[in-house]
């Protein structure tokens, strides 16, 4: 495994080995979307929990192992950028840490996705309560932190989890 940067263009998507695995876990619903983030705080996270990926054979570019919910992010605040022309926020996530692995037996790549869609569901997963919990988080962090974050910018987008899309 290598840390390395790429464009994110380079980035042709899930691993079609992947294809069966992703389409039993579709349904999964997460609480966060692409207006939670401002782009300062998408790009710090993508460098805590980067993508994951294996080059494509004979080609410069990588196919996504892991860090599936981290890619759908970033594909949908692409696409969200490219069609309002934002081209300032969108330069600034140009470029993205990977993780490259060198192995890429099928087994290998369909364990690293199912330990990530099920280890990270378990281990950012708050509980219940959540809205009280995210309160809780935003009244103990510096502001400059909690500002990154559009969620906690009010207790009704704490605890609104269903009328929001993306």
């Amino acid at each position: 495994m290598q840390l390395t940067t790429v464009p994110f263009e380079m980035l042709a998507g899930l691993h079609p080995k992947l294809s069966e695995q992703t389409k039993k876990t579709s349904q999964l619903m997460y609480s966060a979307t692409i207006a939670d983030f401002s782009v300062d705080s998408l790009e710090t996270l993508l460098g805590l929990y980067p993508i994951h990926v294996v080059q494509q054979k004979d080609e410069a570019n990588y196919w996504v192992i892991a860090g599936l919910r981290q890619f759908e992010l970033l594909s949908v605040f692409h696409a969200k950028n490219a069609a309002s022309e934002t081209v300032a926020k969108a330069d600034q996530l140009a470029s993205i840490p990977v993780v490259v692995h060198d192995k890429s037996t099928t087994k290998h790549i369909q364990q690293l996705a199912a330990i990530d869609v099920a280890g990270s569901a378990i281990l950012f997963s708050l509980g219940t309560k959540v809205a009280a919990q995210l309160d809780l988080i935003r009244e103990n962090l510096p502001e400059e932190i909690v500002h990154q974050f559009p969620k906690f910018s009010s207790a009704r987008r704490l605890s609104d989890r269903k009328s929001r899309k993306d």
